[in-house]
Parts: C-alpha cells; sequence; structure tokens
C-alpha cells in the first residue's frame, strides 16, 4: 500500500475535469531489493480490511507501479479534510499492522520532507 504512514501534505492538484473534489497525489520510495518479491507477492493480496480502511479515508483508484527498486505510488483523494481522513487511517488497527509489515522492505528516498516516508511528488501536466 502506498499511503506508507500517512499520504503527507498535499502533492497535487484538484481535478483537472472541473471537479474540484478530486485530487491527484504521486509519491515515491524505493522497495529493498533482497526484499522486492516479497514485496509483490503481499500487494497481489492486500489485505481486505486495508482496503476498506483507504475506501473509508476516500482515497479511490490506487496504483503502485515498480521500474527497478523505485515504487511509484498514485492516489485520488475525494475528501473534503484529507488531514482528519489521513488521521483516521493512521489510527486503524489492520492498517497499522500493514504498515509495519511493509516498512521493512521499504527505504524512503533522498531529498523528502522531514515526516514523510513516501515522497510526495509535484504534478506537473495532467489531461482526463
Amino acid at each position: 500500500m502506498a499511503v506508507g504512514e500517512s499520504p503527507g501534505r498535499a502533492a497535487a492538484s484538484g481535478g483537472g475535469s472541473g471537479n474540484a473534489d478530486v485530487r491527484r497525489y504521486g509519491q515515491i520510495l524505493r522497495v529493498r531489493p533482497e526484499r522486492r518479491e516479497e514485496y509483490i507477492r503481499h500487494h497481489e493480496a492486500v489485505w481486505p480490511e486495508v482496503r476498506q480502511a483507504l475506501a473509508r479515508a476516500n482515497i479511490r483508484n490506487y496504483s503502485i507501479f515498480l521500474f527497478g527498486e523505485l515504487l511509484f505510488g498514485y492516489f485520488e483523494y475525494i475528501g473534503r479534510d484529507f488531514a482528519a481522513d489521513m488521521a483516521r487511517l493512521a489510527e486503524d488497527g489492520k492498517t497499522q499492522e500493514w504498515w509495519a509489515l511493509m516498512q521493512p522492505m521499504q527505504s524512503p528516498v533522498e531529498g523528502r520532507r522531514e515526516g514523510e516516508w513516501w515522497a510526495d511528488m509535484r504534478e506537473v501536466f495532467h489531461m482526463d
């Protein structure tokens, strides 16, 4: 799951299709090379409780892509209070278990902001 410990600060603009209620987020992180296949296996069967917690946190259209050791996470946020939704997500017990399982497989990238695990990316182009 790409949301890491929490998605951090808003990194993307509102929806380009006129829907200001949708915010897109792009984030990067590294997977430890020796844990790559394990990480992939876990994400082939993300726990249903984690999927439900993400949906309750107003996260939609969530994908994680892998290139070598680099993970790219993309999701859309459709709620009204990102900070509150992320705080509730972070308090969810199953999500905490998932993050505890994933974190040793991951390595943050240099240049991320203080407090970030997944580094937020700036959106520079979007087309619907």
